[in-house]
């Protein structure tokens, strides 16, 4: 799922009120590392900090938070019956409680205003090893905490939907960093709540503080991260052990082999153009192509791209374009005052990024592009082009009907049908409108579709050039130029 920004995200997902970090059990990589903390680290709030909590949370929250009283395990409070009365007399406002269920008898279902989400953690249940370090697993990015920021944004299930949290007084966007904070840096790293004010709302820089702080430090942003059994000591890995205070609960492991998604060309390329080209230069075609082969290409083989091969990531990143044709077709629109877009079938969001980043130097003002995968767009490009006025949106081409963008690229599906439901909604309402694969045997409908309708409109233009010694009916762009538009 492609994501808000995190400064409204932060707002909509669930909100947790830890009223202790006691537990009854201690489960091997316990999300908030119960049974790790020495005696003189262990906190309940008092009844007065319980009501503050809710009171800090009940005028900004709505449905999607699902505000919930959490742990360690709440039910160890020594006053659990006069909290739950507490919660029950700020009815009708809903609260959720997580409870292991092992003490004691709960209407498990409902309560009143409170429903229960119970899980007693059997022995052999799984859990995530969140101790594992995402640092220790890519050791060339360990110096670099945005770049575990960014992969949490996208890969990560805590930031996706569950626990931002304030614990014992001090907020945090994760769960996990709460704990962490508290565990090592005794809560330094935590936002000072004020009354009156959305204990949540918070800007991207405090966010990112914190993010960079402790994603390093979880293995939730990455894919590859294993999972132990709750009868287990805490795995982790060595940058994780030596900030552990009680190393005879945890057992030290050598870090799982994870990919290593490397972003550094996208980086370099999005600075080259911002900073590193004079504007004459980026008018010339052969200039372009170079840094659109710089960028990268995605899913490069011999068969795809011919002699361009050599410039393929080889992993998730690049732009999946043939560079010459993308090149003139850039250079070209570069001189048509464009100032929006919309692309249709993000996929990566390479390539979305690369135009956007591009026409900014010709005055590009907004960009948005929109796919209906989940989980596509890759978390840097997310974060770069968030600071490059490009904004992508899970959703289809439908959801902007009608809006006369100054350009719109068509690069969504392969169906006929679906080619045409995109051009009737945003392509021809556009200055103008390319369309991407018209000369590709693998989208054989979509060059059927140019050639029948667009190719013999008077402002319509081809790019189908391709690398030397290829041979092969691969990628093309088809343009229609609409001659009357204007601006609104």
């Amino acid at each position: 799922m492609v994501l808000k920004e995190p400064v409204e995200h932060l707002k909509d997902k669930r909100w947790l009120l830890p009223i202790t970090n006691r537990c009854n059990l201690s489960c091997g990589n316990c999300a908030q590392l119960c049974g790790h903390f020495p005696a003189d680290q262990i906190w309940e709030l008092s009844l007065e900090q319980v009501d503050q909590a809710i009171r800090w949370v009940k005028p900004y929250a709505k449905a999607a938070n699902e505000v919930t009283i959490f742990g360690g395990e709440p039910t160890v409070h020594s006053k659990w019956d006069e909290v739950l009365k507490l919660v029950h007399s700020h009815a009708p406002f809903e609260f959720r409680v997580n409870t292991n269920g092992r003490l004691g008898q709960f209407p498990f279902e409902r309560d009143r205003n409170v429903t229960y989400y119970v899980d007693k953690h059997p022995p052999d249940q799984k859990f995530l090893t969140t101790m594992v370090a995402a640092k220790d697993c890519l050791p060339d990015q360990a110096n670099n905490p945005a770049y575990f920021w960014a992969l949490a944004q996208k890969d990560c299930p805590i930031w996706a939907t569950e626990g931002s949290m304030i614990y014992n007084g001090k907020g945090y966007f994760c769960e996990h960093a709460a704990a962490m904070d508290h565990l090592w840096f005794d809560g330094a790293n935590g936002w000072k709540i004020e009354e009156g004010k959305n204990p949540f709302d918070r800007t991207e820089a405090e966010i990112e503080e914190q993010a960079h702080k402790f994603c390093q430090h979880c293995g939730w942003c990455l894919k590859e991260m294993g999972t132990q059994r709750v009868a287990e000591k805490t795995k982790c890995t060595q940058s994780n052990y030596d900030l552990f205070p009680r190393k005879q609960l945890v057992q030290l492991v050598p870090p799982p082999p994870v990919m290593d998604r490397d972003y550094t060309r996208i980086e370099k390329t999005v600075d080259t153009i911002l900073h590193g080209s004079e504007l004459h230069r980026l008018q010339d075609w052969e200039y372009v192509a170079y840094l659109i082969r710089k960028m990268g290409l995605y899913g490069a083989t011999e068969e795809v791209y011919g002699s361009e091969e050599i410039h393929g990531t080889g992993d998730e990143t690049g732009v999946w374009q043939e560079p010459t044709q993308s090149a003139k077709f850039l250079v070209w629109l570069s001189q048509k005052n464009i100032k929006s877009f919309i692309e249709v079938g993000s996929w990566n969001g390479c390539w979305a990024l690369f135009m956007a980043v591009y026409l900014g130097r010709f005055g590009l003002e907004q960009a948005v592009s929109v796919d209906i995968l989940e989980d596509t767009v890759l978390p840097e490009v997310l974060r770069i082009g968030r600071k490059n006025r490009l904004t992508f949106q899970q959703c289809g081409s439908d959801a902007y009907a009608g809006q006369a963008f100054d350009f719109a690229f068509i690069d969504g599906g392969r169906e006929r049908d679906t080619v045409l439901g995109h051009w009737d909604n945003v392509g021809k309402h556009a200055q103008v409108c390319a369309f991407h694969d018209i000369n590709c045997r693998f989208a054989p409908e979509i060059g059927k579709l140019w050639h029948e309708k667009f190719k013999h409109e008077a402002s319509s233009t081809e790019y189908l050039e391709h690398a030397k010694g290829h041979g092969y009916d691969v990628f093309g762009i088809g343009v229609v130029e609409n001659s009357s538009w204007e601006r609104h």
